[in-house]
C-alpha cells in the first residue's frame, strides 16, 4: 500500500467530514465523517455536484465567489448552515484548500467540514445565561454589587445598592471602590468576609452594618460569592437590609403586645402551628378571611392535618422538609382549601421558631389566586393575539424595524403576496424585493423612529410573481426581545386605484361631453332667441297695415256694412291690438336674456311702491287697500327687477277685481341664507293643480277675455329672477287668493333696515 493508500485510508477514516471535489465541485471524496454528518452514503455522493448534496442551500451567486478563490489558489473559510440528506439543518464550520497540479493549474478543493451546532447551541444558551443573569441581577430587589477582591473597586451595581446607600450607579461603578464610600460601618467586617471567601468560596447570611450616604446605618445580611473576571477574583454579593425586620424582632421581643398587633393585622393569612402534629397555635384575621374558618373554632382545637386546608397534602410534607433543610422558606406555591371548598393559590413564606422548648412553624401565605388568574388570562390574550394575528384577513407582518427581516407573516400576507413564511422568515424585506423603491421603506422607518408610528403610508409592493402592487402600510413600533421592531399592517389599493382611475377619466369624458353640450344648447338659445326678436319685429308691419286698414274700413265704410260685418271688423281691430301687446311682449321675454345684468344697490321698498303706483290707473275707480313692509335692499339690475315688481303687482291688481276692498300685501323674510320676498293678494286665484304651467310663456289659466293678459307675464318673472340667481314659485286656492314668491341670494340681499 502506497502512502497515498494510507493518507486516502485515514482521511475516509476521520471523524470529521472530509470532501475532495474537482475543478467542478463534484465530489471524488466523501468521507465517514460526511456520511454521518449529512445523511448521503459515499456511494451516494460520488460524482454528484456539491450544489446538489449539503450546499444545496447556498445561493449559486455566493458559491461561484467562493471557486473563484479556489481558482485563484486561495483557501477559503466558509460557516453557516447546510442541509442534510433528509432536509434538516447542520451548523458547520469549513476550511477548504484548492488542489493545484504540478502545471500549476486548479484541479479540484480539499475541504475539513466541522459540526459547530453544539458550540453554537453553547454560545447562544451563554449569551442568554449571561441575559438572564443580568436581568437578575439589576431586578433584584436587594443590594447587589460586583467588586475587585483585591482593592474594592466597584465594577457594577443594581438599583436596589442605589436606594439602599443612596449613591447613584454612574458615580462610583469603575471610579471609587467600597473604603473610599466607607460604606462599612466597621471596616473589620470586609475583612473578615473576605478571608472567609478565600477559605470558603462563598458565604450566607453574613451580618454587617452598613453606612449611607446620609450617614445612616443600616443593617443587612450579606450572601456572597468568589468570582472570576478576566483573569482577577472578584466578590459578587447580596446584601438584604434588615434593618427594618432587626428592629421589628427588637420591637417583638420587647412587647409582645406588638407582637401581638403586628401579627394579627397582617392582611395575609398567618399561622402559627406545632411542627410535631400540626396543632393550630394562633391564627389571624387574614386566616379567618381566607379560609372562612374562624380563629376560636381552629386555635388549640384543629390540627393541620384535620383542618384539610392542603389541597395536596405532598406540598405540605415539602414546605416542613425545606424548613428542617433550611430553617426558613420564601414563597413556596401551593393551593390552600378555603370550607366551602374553593382551591385558592397562595405563595407561602415561613420559618420555624421555639417555642416553650418546641419547634414551630410560623408562615404567612398570601393569596395569589386572582393574580394568577390575570397571569392566565394574559397568556389566553397572547394566544389569542397569535391567532387574531395569524388568522387575519390583513396582510400583517412583525419584522426588525431597522433591517426590515422577517419574525413572523399571518395568511393574509402569504395569500397576497405568493410567499410562504418559510421562505420569507429570517429575510429582509428588501433581499426579497418587496419594496420595489428602498429608499421609501427607509423614510417609514425614520416617521416610525419619530412619530412611533404610521397611517396609510403608500408603496409599491413587489410580490413573488413579479406583479406590482399599490398598498397603504399602518404600522407601530414595538420593542421585542429588546431589539425596535415593527408590527405592520398593509392594505392593497390596487384595484381601488384603477377604479379611481377609471372614474377621473369618466370624469373629464363627462366634463368635455358635459361643457360641448352646454356649448351647443347656448348657441341654440342665442339662435332661438334671435329668432324670436326677429319673428316679432317682422310681424310688426304686417300687423300695423292690419289695424290701419281695419281703422279705414270703419271710418269711411261702416255705413256700407251690416251689423255683422261691423262685428266681425271690430273683432279684426281687437285682435291686432291683442297680436300687437302679444309681440311686444316677445320682444321683452327675448331682450331679457340677451341683455347684460346691470349690477346696483337697488331700494326695493321704494321699487315696488313705484311699480304699484304705475299699475294703480288699471285700478282706477276701485277701493285697494296696498300694504308695503319695508323690504331689505337688493344687489341687481333695477330695470329687470323693476319689471318683476311691475308684473306680479300688475297681476294681482287685475285678479283682485270684484273684491271689495282688494288688499294686495308685499313684504319679505330671510330664511336659510336667502331672502325670500312675497306679493300676496285675496283676488281669484288658481288650481294648484296647474301652477306647474304659471311660468311657461303663453300659459294662462284664466280664459276670461274681460281680463287682459298674454301669458308671457310671469315668464319674464322667473327668467328674470332666475339669472339673479333666485327662484320663484306661487301658491293659491280658487277664490281664495293667491301668493307669489320670489327670492335673492343673502349676499346680494342685506338684512332689512328700518
Amino acid at each position: 500500500m502506497t502512502i497515498n493508500d494510507h493518507l486516502r485510508a485515514a482521511l475516509e477514516a476521520s471523524e470529521e467530514g472530509i470532501v475532495a471535489t474537482d475543478a467542478e465541485w463534484r465530489v471524488l471524496l466523501w468521507n465517514k465523517g460526511a456520511e454521518h454528518m449529512f445523511g448521503w452514503s459515499a456511494a451516494e455522493a460520488l460524482g454528484q455536484p456539491v450544489a446538489a448534496l449539503h450546499m444545496r442551500s447556498v445561493v449559486p451567486e455566493q458559491a461561484e465567489r467562493y471557486r473563484a478563490e479556489l481558482r485563484a489558489g486561495r483557501s477559503i473559510r466558509m460557516s453557516g448552515l447546510r442541509l442534510r440528506k433528509d432536509g434538516s439543518e447542520v451548523n458547520v464550520d469549513s476550511q477548504i484548500t484548492p488542489m493545484i497540479d504540478a502545471a500549476g493549474n486548479y484541479i479540484g478543493a480539499l475541504g475539513t467540514v466541522r459540526d459547530v451546532t453544539s458550540l453554537i447551541e453553547s454560545e447562544r444558551d451563554l449569551r442568554l445565561s449571561e441575559e438572564r443573569f443580568a436581568k437578575a441581577f439589576h431586578t433584584n430587589p436587594d443590594c447587589n454589587l460586583i467588586s475587585r477582591l483585591g482593592d474594592g473597586l466597584i465594577i457594577e451595581a443594581n438599583e436596589g445598592f442605589e436606594k439602599l446607600m443612596g449613591f447613584a450607579r454612574g458615580e462610583v461603578v469603575g471610579k471609587r471602590t467600597a473604603a473610599e464610600l466607607d460604606m462599612w460601618a466597621n471596616p473589620g467586617d470586609r475583612k473578615t468576609l473576605v478571608r472567609r471567601l478565600l477559605k470558603e468560596g462563598s458565604v450566607r447570611d453574613v451580618p454587617a452594618v452598613f453606612c449611607t450616604r446620609q450617614g445612616e446605618h443600616r443593617s443587612v445580611l450579606i450572601s456572597a460569592n468568589l468570582i472570576d473576571l478576566d483573569g482577577e477574583p472578584h466578590l459578587l454579593g447580596t446584601a438584604r437590609d434588615i434593618t427594618e425586620l432587626k428592629r421589628a424582632e427588637t420591637a417583638l421581643q420587647l412587647s409582645e403586645e406588638k407582637f401581638s398587633k403586628a401579627f394579627h393585622s397582617n392582611p395575609d393569612f398567618t399561622m402559627i402551628s406545632r411542627l410535631r402534629d400540626g396543632l393550630i397555635v394562633e391564627v389571624n384575621e387574614g386566616f379567618e378571611q381566607l379560609l372562612g374558618v374562624k380563629a376560636a373554632e381552629a386555635v388549640g382545637q384543629m390540627t393541620v392535618a384535620n383542618l384539610h386546608m392542603w389541597a395536596d397534602p405532598v406540598h405540605r410534607e415539602t414546605l416542613v422538609r425545606l424548613l428542617a433543610e433550611h430553617g426558613r422558606v420564601r414563597d413556596l406555591p401551593a393551593v390552600f382549601l378555603t370550607r366551602n371548598g374553593e382551591s385558592r393559590d397562595v405563595l407561602i413564606t415561613a420559618s420555624t421558631i421555639d417555642l416553650a422548648g418546641e419547634p414551630h412553624i410560623i408562615g404567612t401565605a398570601r393569596d395569589i389566586t386572582e393574580l394568577k388568574r390575570s397571569q392566565e388570562a394574559l397568556l389566553h390574550s397572547e394566544e389569542r393575539f397569535s391567532k387574531a394575528f395569524r388568522y387575519s384577513p390583513n396582510y400583517t407582518t412583525i419584522t426588525e424595524l431597522e433591517t426590515g427581516r422577517f419574525l413572523a407573516v399571518n395568511r393574509a400576507f402569504e395569500d397576497q403576496t405568493g410567499y410562504k413564511a418559510e421562505e420569507v422568515i429570517g429575510k429582509t424585506s428588501v433581499e426579497l424585493g418587496l419594496w420595489v423603491d428602498a429608499e421609501r421603506r427607509r423614510d417609514m422607518v425614520a416617521r416610525v423612529q419619530a412619530l412611533g408610528s404610521v397611517r396609510g403610508f403608500p408603496y409599491l409592493l413587489r410580490i413573488k410573481s413579479g406583479e406590482l402592487r399599490d398598498c397603504l402600510l399602518s404600522a407601530v413600533g414595538v420593542e421585542i426581545g429588546g431589539v425596535e421592531g415593527l408590527i405592520a399592517m398593509a392594505r392593497d389599493v390596487t384595484e381601488q386605484k384603477r377604479a379611481e382611475e377609471a372614474v377621473r377619466q369618466l370624469n373629464e369624458s363627462l366634463e368635455g361631453r358635459v361643457r360641448a353640450r352646454t356649448a351647443e344648447l347656448e348657441e341654440a338659445l342665442k339662435e332661438l332667441n334671435s329668432f324670436s326678436y326677429s319673428v316679432s319685429h317682422d310681424l310688426r308691419a304686417p300687423l300695423r297695415g292690419i289695424a290701419g286698414y281695419a281703422k279705414v274700413l270703419e271710418e269711411d265704410y261702416a255705413g256700407q256694412l251690416d251689423a255683422e260685418g261691423r262685428r266681425l271688423l271690430g273683432r279684426i281691430a281687437y285682435n291686432a291690438i291683442r297680436m300687437g301687446e302679444l309681440i311686444d311682449d316677445m320682444l321683452d321675454f327675448s331682450r331679457i336674456a340677451r341683455t347684460d345684468l346691470k349690477r346696483a344697490r337697488v331700494d326695493m321698498t321704494a321699487l315696488a311702491r313705484e311699480a304699484f303706483n304705475d299699475n294703480s290707473e288699471s285700478g282706477a275707480g276701485r277701493r285697494i287697500d296696498f300694504r308695503l313692509a319695508a323690504l331689505p335692499e337688493a344687489l341687481g339690475d333695477r330695470g329687470m327687477l323693476r319689471q318683476v315688481w311691475a308684473n306680479l303687482l300688475g297681476n294681482a291688481v287685475k285678479f283682485t277685481r270684484g273684491r271689495e276692498p282688494a288688499v294686495i300685501e308685499v313684504g319679505a323674510d330671510i330664511i336659510e341664507g336667502e331672502v325670500r320676498f312675497q306679493v300676496r293678494d285675496n283676488g281669484a286665484g288658481f288650481d294648484m293643480e296647474y301652477a306647474g304651467k304659471l311660468f311657461h310663456a303663453f300659459q294662462r289659466l284664466h280664459r276670461d277675455d274681460h281680463i287682459e293678459g298674454t301669458g308671457v307675464g310671469l315668464a319674464i318673472v322667473a327668467r328674470i329672477v332666475q339669472r339673479h340667481g333666485g327662484r320663484v314659485w306661487a301658491e293659491a286656492e280658487p277664490d281664495r287668493g293667491a301668493t307669489f314668491h320670489f327670492t335673492l341670494p343673502l349676499d346680494d340681499a342685506p338684512s332689512p333696515t328700518d
